[in-house]
């Protein structure tokens, strides 16, 4: 049987905000613009179906006929087991408030590069970029700036473009840093954040409030410098677009059992919509049970 790779998500599957589902069209369509000719077969974009916010993975390792988060094992050598018991109350008590989950803000960021790492290496592990003109109110996200981090990409590998938690559609440069925050309140629960890491880690002070969408994969390694350039117009790109805000209602999130993480439906084993769960916590523990080798017998 498949091994229990469980993911929560937000906008798999043909529910999308129209504002994301243009922005997402938008995207793909100005970098098959800026891609060179010769380039642009390397890029193979996502379905609209498939694009997705990851907000936590929830993926397991099996010991002993108990589930373990993976992501403290691998990037804290620790052994955390999983209580969905758990995350059924930090996710209840987000909920219980009446309020969308969160509200994330794509684009708009201005121009600037962050040098921390080689000026103010000290401040990395801060909220604010020490590098930055403090009255543009930049940012870290994962050592990145805002403006760099609202689109990257790796050839081979994903093309990514990010947005941030805000406090309301009307507050967009009041950065609540919701998503990091959730991600911290399930470490109760037995999962840690794929991208938060020990204290020997050389990224070991990434804050990860990344609300990222793949947008496609890169088959082929892509020149260097080609690619900075295909980066960097791209980010110009988010940089002049107004805005896009949008809600992550509780009905736009799901957990997903998938058997590759590209999440094309074909992939999907089963899914629980998030609704579905707080009313019903036994639907994670049978979907985990089932994910199960047969010769372990977990509790989770």
């Amino acid at each position: 049987m498949p091994e229990p790779n469980l993911t929560m998500v937000a906008f798999h599957g043909t529910r999308k905000p129209e504002p994301l589902r243009s922005l997402l069209q938008d995207v793909l369509r100005v970098l098959g613009s800026k891609l060179p000719r010769e380039l642009a077969r390397s890029f193979e974009p996502y379905t609209m179906t498939q694009m997705h916010a990851t907000l936590i993975g929830m993926e397991a390792d099996l010991i002993e006929g108990r589930l373990y988060g993976r992501w403290f094992r691998k990037n804290r050598r620790e052994s955390r087991e999983i209580s969905v018991d758990q995350l059924h109350s930090v996710i209840t008590e987000r909920i219980a408030a009446g309020r969308p989950l969160f509200t994330i803000r794509f684009g708009g960021f201005p121009e600037c590069f962050c040098t921390c790492r080689t000026e103010r290496r000290e401040a990395c592990g801060q909220w604010a970029c020490a590098t930055a003109p403090q009255e543009l109110g930049v940012f870290h996200s994962c050592d990145r700036s805002p403006y760099e981090g609202s689109f990257y990409a790796a050839a081979p590998g994903p093309g990514m473009i990010t947005g941030w938690p805000v406090a309301a559609s009307d507050e967009l440069h009041s950065f609540t840093h919701g998503l990091y925050e959730l991600r911290q309140s399930l470490e109760q629960a037995g999962f840690a954040d794929k991208y938060h890491y020990d204290s020997y880690h050389e990224h070991a002070r990434w804050k990860n409030d990344d609300c990222f969408i793949r947008i496609g994969t890169f088959r082929d390694p892509i020149p260097l410098q080609t690619l900075r350039a295909v980066q960097q117009d791209m980010r110009i790109f988010f940089s002049n677009t107004k805005p896009v805000v949008l809600d992550i209602a509780p009905e736009d999130v799901s957990i997903i059992w998938y058997a590759h993480p590209s999440l094309e439906e074909r992939h999907v084993i089963a899914r629980i919509p998030l609704p579905v769960f707080v009313d019903d916590p036994s639907s994670l523990k049978r979907l985990y049970g089932a994910a199960l080798d047969e010769k372990g017998e977990a509790r989770p």
